[in-house]
């Protein structure tokens, strides 16, 4: 699941220990992203605008600030007050998301922000689990 992978190079510490480990080998430009990167947070998002094709408007639920974000894809789809966990960067004036973003279900947003407070990577990787053996099967 790519999704299990990005919480492991992120939360689980992979990019730091890359990091460590290569930071001399990497072009400065790349190694300020991945450091950038490496300071992110992964937070919890509701989305309360939509243009389609073009972005959305997020607030983030731990803290209530809100941002617009350019997201061409997700947003053609989005709705109103759905839940997302995502990680934002701007660049040059441009907000995006990056990593592997999770449309979290209404009813797990107070379960998410706990443990986003105080990030376990075992306890995400259980509510991802969960979550994923939790949903209705294909049809």
């Amino acid at each position: 699941f790519p999704e299990a992978r990005d919480f492991m190079i992120h939360e689980g510490g992979l990019l730091g220990r890359f990091l460590q480990n290569r930071a001399e080998v990497l072009p400065p430009s790349e190694l300020e992203r991945l450091r950038s990167w490496q300071a992110g947070r992964r937070d919890l998002y509701e989305i309360v605008g939509v243009d389609p094709g073009v972005g959305m408007n997020l607030r983030n639920m731990r803290t209530g600030d809100e941002q617009q974000i350019v997201e061409q894809n997700s947003s053609q789809e989005a709705e109103l007050g759905q839940l997302l966990l995502l990680r934002l960067e701007t660049i040059n004036g441009v907000t995006t998301s990056y990593g592997q973003g999770i449309l979290v279900p209404g009813n797990h947003g107070d379960r998410v922000l706990e443990i986003m407070e105080d990030l376990d990577i075992e306890d995400l990787l259980r509510w991802f689990v969960g979550l994923l053996t939790d949903a209705p099967a294909a049809v």
